[in-house]
């Protein structure tokens, strides 16, 4: 008869593998506000790069009918483009935003006395419609993006705020 000695297996103890995933744990909730923090910075980026795709087609769309196209929000408050000089109630599904945005990020229209700026036919210029949209997330309140409009039609897009690495600052 053998001994139970000569059977051993080698391995981790429970107390061992306990304090691996304490330790684990630990890590997991050290790392939390980061991943938080980088979550509601991609919510912000999209905002961005939907806000300024509309921004863009709408300047294409002015050029492209030869009549002034007007983006901005309307009455109910999405983001959209349209052709008449008023304000929509509410946007057409067609000229609305790709995805909406997320409810944490404002979208804040500062272009002088309007909520919206107006690219002219065929040239696709802003005249004196210049200004920009400021996008701010709710969780994020010292950094912001924003889509700068020039009166030559021209769209660009930077950071204000200290952690924005992939936008140039403003």
């Amino acid at each position: 008869m053998k001994n139970f000695k000569d059977f051993r297996v080698g391995g981790y103890s429970l107390i061992e593998l306990m304090v691996v995933a304490g330790m684990l744990a630990v890590l997991a909730l050290m790392s939390w506000p980061a991943l938080q923090e980088s979550r509601y910075r991609a919510e912000l980026d999209d905002a961005a790069d939907n806000l300024t795709a509309l921004v863009r087609a709408a300047r294409l769309q002015a050029i492209a009918t030869d009549s002034a196209v007007w983006v901005g929000k309307s009455h109910a408050q999405s983001l959209c483009f349209w052709q008449q000089e008023q304000r929509p109630l509410d946007c057409p599904a067609a000229d609305g935003l790709n995805a909406p945005l997320s409810p944490r990020v404002e979208v804040e229209a500062l272009f002088g006395a309007f909520e919206a700026t107006r690219f002219y036919g065929g040239s696709g210029m802003a005249g004196f419609a210049t200004g920009r949209f400021e996008l701010r997330h709710y969780e994020l309140p010292h950094e912001a993006v924003r889509v700068i409009v020039s009166s030559l039609g021209r769209v660009r897009v930077c950071r204000v705020g200290i952690r924005q690495l992939r936008l140039p600052p403003c």
